[in-house]
């Protein structure tokens, strides 16, 4: 009983942390992306 119990929580902790760390990779290549379009623009109009 205590281990079933045990491996649905780490599973769940895992699927947290999956989707956190997905989430924030998403969100980094987004900043990314559009610091660097900005950058071109800049460079570019400068």
């Amino acid at each position: 009983m205590l281990a079933r119990h045990w491996s649905v929580a780490v599973s769940v902790v895992l699927h947290s942390v999956i989707t956190c760390v997905s989430g924030f990779h998403t969100l980094h290549y987004t900043i990314q992306n559009y610091i660097k379009t900005r950058f071109l623009c800049f460079c570019f109009t400068k």
